[in-house]
């Protein structure tokens, strides 16, 4: 056999090597666009945990490090846990279509609120006194509890439905942070969120 040949021959398995190589890759490419994530197209998850105790601020920041302390997402079963069943409640989420972090509702009286946030994966009532109403709530308030204070801060007009906003979130212990996120308020009990 002579070096033209073997060249050749080397030449042909590379190719035939690089062929096989990219239709295979193709092909499980292709095999993985029709298989959907774990849990897509699912309503909602088949098991849930146990839904979180309501708890006061101390009992909920039993942590060893404060640092990692940041209001978790509610589900709709926990804030109709804590919050009047109608009425109007305004949320903050981190995101425009993301689950809230803190849902607040007007009481009865309709001079005070309330609200529901999760820390460490147990749920804080929170509240405060200085809403005059509807119009008051759905342009922010500063809600408290012993130890804690959160603020919401929307942008714009009352009327839009999702609005930027800022929550400060602030512990007795030392810890401030500020989280830039999307107001929203629905007068049919539940939240835009």
């Amino acid at each position: 056999m002579t070096q033209s040949h073997k060249t050749q021959r080397v030449l042909f398995r590379a190719h035939w090597l690089v062929g096989s190589l990219t239709v295979t890759s193709a092909t499980l490419f292709m095999s993985a666009c029709d298989n959907p994530a774990p849990g897509e197209g699912m309503p909602k998850p088949l098991a849930q945990g146990p839904m979180p105790e309501v708890v006061s601020v101390t009992e909920a920041l039993q942590s060893p490090d404060l640092t990692t302390v940041d209001p978790g997402l509610l589900h709709q079963a926990e804030v109709d846990k804590v919050l009047p069943p109608s009425g109007l409640r305004c949320s903050f989420a981190y995101t425009a279509e993301g689950r809230p972090v803190l849902t607040a509702a007007l009481l009865p009286e309709g001079q005070q609120a309330e609200a529901v946030m999760k820390l460490h994966g147990r749920l804080v009532v929170v509240s405060t006194q200085d809403v005059q109403g509807p119009d008051s709530l759905a342009n922010g308030a500063a809600f408290s509890a012993e130890g804690l204070r959160a603020t919401v801060r929307p942008e714009g007009k009352a009327s839009s439905e999702h609005r930027v906003a800022d929550m400060t979130f602030e512990l007795d212990q030392g810890l401030l942070v500020g989280y830039r996120g999307w107001y929203s308020c629905s007068d049919e009990g539940k939240p835009a969120a």
